[in-house]
């Protein structure tokens, strides 16, 4: 009896958790955050900063660059599901080093890149935003 029980919460447990991992594996994001990371990536791509990445200051554009083929690889496997995902995951250090990127613009001091995206969306957002 005892055996056939826990056998049958472990058939149970794995089922939950086939099922989480499907949700999961399934969840895209939305499209206010697919325009939102677009937005992020065109502004670093615009914005006539240098991006620091293992070792080596990068252009604006090369930083998009390099940022989309990130994110393109990111989507395989877990799709950010907004934009502060896609700065948490993507944006934020070396899925290779771990070590941070930074920004520099010119006439400011280097800053963590998570800084300069998460000032960039808010920017953004506030820009959205209806009047009243």
């Amino acid at each position: 009896m005892i055996f056939r029980l826990q056998r049958m919460l472990n058939f149970i447990a794995v089922g939950a958790i086939a099922a989480v991992l499907a949700m999961h594996a399934s969840a895209q994001p939305t499209r206010p955050a697919t325009e939102e990371i677009r937005t992020l990536l065109a502004a670093m791509e615009q914005s006539g900063c240098e991006f620091y990445r293992n070792g080596t200051w990068h252009t604006a554009v090369e930083a998009r660059a390099h940022l989309a083929r990130k994110l393109a690889e990111v989507e395989r496997r877990h799709p950010p599901r907004s934009a502060d995902e896609f700065i948490d995951v993507v944006a934020t250090r070396s899925s290779i080093s771990g070590e941070p990127y930074r920004v520099r613009c010119p006439g400011v001091a280097p800053i963590a890149s998570a800084t300069w995206f998460r000032q960039t969306l808010e920017r953004s957002r506030r820009a959205a935003a209806p009047t009243r």
